[in-house]
């Protein structure tokens, strides 16, 4: 998939309540590369991710993107993702070589206005399937932070991350399986402090591995959601946007999401869906 240069990736469903508690220069434009992992994942079952797209340059081929089922019209991903007129999207599949129930290719893209790649702003975009989905087991929305916690920082939250990709810095080859890992929320300084002062502003946030683990996303699968569970509901409330595009399995390097919460009257205004 692609990446950003301090690179991205991808997300999934999630775990956890709010109440659980100098390197290199890194480039942080966007690049176009098929690459992608998820760092110590474990396999995910058929309906367990129901929300996860798979996005191709042409159906069944070149995987580079995933993105996040908000409603039976609309798939929410990244904005670094929308590089081509046309692309394919695949849905309710948790193989990549197996043909997807429902395949679709997509015309109409929405990038935030303001979407900037140097450096990386309002990572975020929609796109109109050319027809309705029909939801099932397997394929399925997933519910966007609620505007009663959009601003809230989530630091101390776990999350998880999903997507299909690579699952190490050596091996060049997709994962078949759709993988998932979970995240903890950091503050943002420590994306700051690791990565440079403008590589995140507070329409973002950061996360590392679970307890300290180097479960992560790396350059593959950016637009996938972050996800967690509050209050007893599972949210999406991030966007994979970012991570460290060289030694992905470092525990020490964070990676960068778009906040769902900053975008909702985006969201709302070009979808036409309440919130």
């Amino acid at each position: 998939m692609m990446v950003v240069s301090v690179l991205l990736v991808i997300s999934a469903v999630v775990a956890v309540g709010i109440s659980s508690p100098t390197l290199p220069a890194f480039r942080i434009t966007p690049l176009i590369k098929p690459e992608g992992r998820i760092i110590s994942g474990e396999k995910a079952s058929l309906g367990e991710i129901p929300h996860q797209v798979i996005i191709s340059r042409k159906p069944n081929k070149g995987f580079y993107c995933g993105g996040s089922i908000i409603s039976p019209e609309w798939v929410l991903t990244a904005a670094h993702c929308i590089t081509y007129k046309s692309i394919a999207l695949s849905f309710g599949s948790v193989q990549l070589k197996a043909k997807a129930p429902v395949n679709m290719i997509a015309t109409e893209f929405f990038k935030h206005p303001n979407y900037v790649e140097k450096p990386l702003e309002n990572d975020i975009a929609l796109i109109k399937l050319p027809e309705p989905l029909t939801f099932t087991d397997t394929i399925k929305p997933i519910t966007l932070v609620p505007r009663s916690q959009a601003a809230d920082l989530f630091v101390g939250a776990r999350a998880m991350i999903s997507g299909f990709g690579l699952t190490n810095d050596e091996i060049l080859e997709y994962s078949n399986d759709l993988l998932y890992a979970f995240v903890d929320i950091v503050p943002n300084k420590v994306c700051l402090d690791r990565y440079g002062p403008h590589v995140l502003k507070d329409t973002g946030m950061c996360a590392k591995g679970a307890d300290g683990t180097n479960q992560n996303v790396c350059n593959g699968d950016s637009g996938g959601a972050l996800v967690a569970t509050l209050n007893e509901n599972t949210y999406q409330i991030g966007i994979n946007s970012f991570a460290a595009e060289y030694d992905c399995e470092n525990k020490e390097n964070p990676t960068g999401f778009t906040r769902v919460g900053s975008y909702l009257d985006f969201i709302s205004k070009t979808t036409g869906i309440l919130m």
